[in-house]
């Protein structure tokens, strides 16, 4: 007959591979566990390389996808604060419309739009560039701010999805490479019900609603980041593949910390819109 003692310490000891056994059972999953961890190390890493050189699709999903149009942009940014700047130039084209070339500098203090050749006449002779404010009343200023502030905030590196961070979730994580960079691919869910109840931002508030009063209920979002936390890719879809009219963004993100001198046009070529 064993001894007690022999007994409890064969007891303990199963207790023990029993408990490693469990733990080693745990969610592996690779990243950080909530989004409000992760988009704080992915801004304490901005604040860090403070700027950072892009290029962003967007275009319309399902069936309509063709009247909704496409933007195609690259560019780079300084990731000032409160408000980035930003140097681009890319291609937009609004449903059936002929493509047309895209220019802009973004600046805290004003933003300049290089104007296409179909639009110049309009300008002062020499002038091919507008001076537009956030501030302005007239359509020009309100339609072209409109367009590049719209611009600004998909590619500043997850500033979009951070807003939503308290109605959002981490469906699921795996380790996923984005143009040779080993990184960690999040797949998010924005909860928009939520985001209307609890987001401390009006603005964000009144999109949520928006897209509910669309009949969403949530919507999709894949961000990938290295191992130093820079955001290398997003990827965004608002609607189903099968819903008339959907939206999806894509950013890809490099040269993170390159150095980046962002300068207003020459002031002989602008003309100024108030």
């Amino acid at each position: 007959m064993r001894r007690p003692t022999a007994l409890i310490v064969s007891w303990f000891t199963c207790l023990s591979l029993l408990a490693a056994l469990v733990a080693g059972c745990g969610d592996t999953s690779p990243g950080y566990p909530t989004p409000a961890a992760l988009f704080r190390a992915i801004d304490a890493q901005v604040a860090l390389d403070r700027t950072v050189a892009f290029t962003m699709t967007a275009n319309g999903t399902g069936p309509a996808a063709a009247d909704q149009g496409s933007t195609t942009v690259d560019g780079t940014m300084r990731l000032d604060r409160p408000v980035a700047s930003v140097t681009a130039r890319g291609r937009t084209q609004a449903g059936g419309e002929p493509a047309v070339d895209l220019e802009f500098v973004s600046l805290p203090d004003g933003t300049y739009v290089r104007m296409p050749d179909s639009a110049r006449r309009q300008l002062p002779a020499g002038k091919s560039w507008v001076r537009v404010t956030d501030t302005g009343t007239d359509p020009t200023s309100q339609r072209l701010s409109a367009m590049v502030a719209g611009i600004r905030d998909i590619v500043t590196p997850a500033a979009q999805l951070a807003h939503y961070v308290e109605a959002m979730t981490i469906e699921d994580s795996a380790t996923e490479p984005v143009d040779g960079e080993k990184c960690t691919r999040y797949r998010l869910r924005v909860d928009l019900a939520k985001t209307a109840a609890v987001a401390q931002d009006p603005r964000v508030q009144a999109t949520a609603r928006q897209l509910l009063g669309t009949g969403m209920q949530s919507y999709q979002a894949v961000l990938w980041a290295d191992d130093h936390d820079r955001v290398r890719r997003v990827a965004v879809t608002l609607g189903k593949p099968t819903d008339s009219y959907g939206y999806a963004t894509e950013v890809r993100y490099r040269d993170w910390g390159r150095p980046t001198q962002i300068d207003t046009p020459p002031p002989a070529e602008v003309a100024v819109v108030s």
